[in-house]
């Protein structure tokens, strides 16, 4: 695991194309989420239900995030447009709640990881 990290912070020197970043953050994606994230959400009725919504959320968070960081760019928090289809779901509430919660997760742990990493080049003029 440490070696992806040190092979990410020697390639992120500049930003990547984005069929690149997608290659890189799959390939990490494993090693950042984690089933404890979504583990009380697979517990609540409807049973599969909302385990999959939490779940399928954490996975775009992190994505948003792992995307935008790795091309250069400030994360962008979608939250609303990912969850909008739970909101619609029933149990109104739950559903909608938990898909917001995968998402902040997986949001969160992507920033957090890749902040360092993916740092912007360098700006030639500037040095």
């Amino acid at each position: 695991m440490i070696f992806k990290y040190f092979f990410i912070s020697i390639l992120a020197a500049a930003a990547y194309a984005e069929e690149d970043c997608w290659k890189t953050c799959d390939d990490l994606k494993r090693d950042i989420l984690t089933l404890e994230m979504c583990s009380e959400a697979k517990k609540v009725l409807p049973r599969p239900k909302v385990g999959d919504y939490c779940t399928s959320a954490m996975e775009k968070g992190y994505f948003d995030s792992c995307m935008s960081l790795c091309q250069g760019r400030k994360p962008q928090y979608r939250i609303s447009q990912t969850c909008m289809e739970a909101s619609h779901e029933l149990p109104k509430p739950t559903v909608s709640r938990w898909c917001e919660h995968g998402y902040r997760e997986g949001f969160t742990a992507a920033t957090n990881t890749f902040k360092d990493i993916f740092q912007p080049a360098p700006n030639p003029a500037e040095l």
